[in-house]
């Protein structure tokens, strides 16, 4: 029989207020996160089942590996359209498992078309601080006016304090440099990954691996939530649990 335990306060308005945890399955995704070398507080992990992810920290977990006051995502800008709807409720439960979890107060988005402007709703929905690390002329060649409406919107709800803008061009040395001081300025990295995809996320990744930052694997091929960065040839994999202070 399956047991339904209400989440209310990990969803939106528009979401149903209850998840599944299916008998037994709690104790499979234990066993996984042992083997994966993590246990945070309140992991996500998902449910054969259905489609709910799941929190773990209504299961008692309370090791403390560390808080991530600031964390910033970096993702394709390319979302194919069947990715869309499970992308977006799969950020939005990461932004607020951060927020409860791990003390996050900011989320840093790159505001780029795709992943990022995905990442800033989820951040804004959440009721963290935006912080928004634009480049100069981001939308001049986005042909969507949609998706410009949206960065516009996010823009206007960024916090100041919390956001650059970085060259006057997006051209790939100021994207680069835009991932870096992302990456530098926060806790750990989001990142939304199609593997074995190559470009400006695959290079930011292996950024955030140079920096020995922890993160989140949203894996957007199989569909699944993992602990740790995604892994890179030539990298070594940072443990889930590891914790760094960014620099600010």
């Amino acid at each position: 029989m399956t047991e339904i335990v209400d989440l209310g306060g990990y969803l939106g308005p528009d979401e149903n207020p209850t998840y599944c945890l299916q008998p037994g399955w709690a104790d499979l995704a234990d066993a996984w996160l042992a083997r994966a070398g993590a246990d945070p507080p309140g992991w996500v992990y998902e449910c054969p089942r259905c489609p709910a992810l799941h929190l773990a920290a209504d299961r008692g977990h309370a090791r403390d590996s560390g808080r991530w006051l600031a964390v910033c995502g970096t993702g394709h800008r390319g979302v194919a359209p069947d990715q869309r709807r499970w992308l977006a409720d799969k950020l939005y439960a990461i932004a607020v498992w951060l927020r409860d979890a791990y003390g996050t107060r900011v989320g840093v988005s790159g505001m780029a078309y795709g992943y990022d402007l995905m990442w800033a709703n989820a951040i804004v929905r959440a009721k963290l601080i935006l912080g928004a690390y634009s480049v100069g002329n981001q939308t001049a060649a986005w042909k969507s006016p949609a998706a410009k409406r949206e960065w516009r919107r996010l823009m206007d709800l960024a916090d100041p304090a919390y956001s650059k803008v970085f060259g006057v061009q997006p051209d790939s040395v100021t994207l680069n440099d835009r991932n870096i001081g992302m990456i530098t300025d926060t806790d750990a990295v989001i990142c939304g990954y199609e593997p074995p995809r190559r470009g400006g996320t695959f290079n930011a990744i292996r950024e955030a691996h140079q920096q020995r930052a922890p993160g989140v694997f949203v894996d957007l091929v199989n569909q699944t939530v993992q602990p740790g960065l995604p892994p890179i040839p030539g990298t070594r994999p940072v443990p889930a649990t590891y914790h760094r202070k960014a620099v600010r």
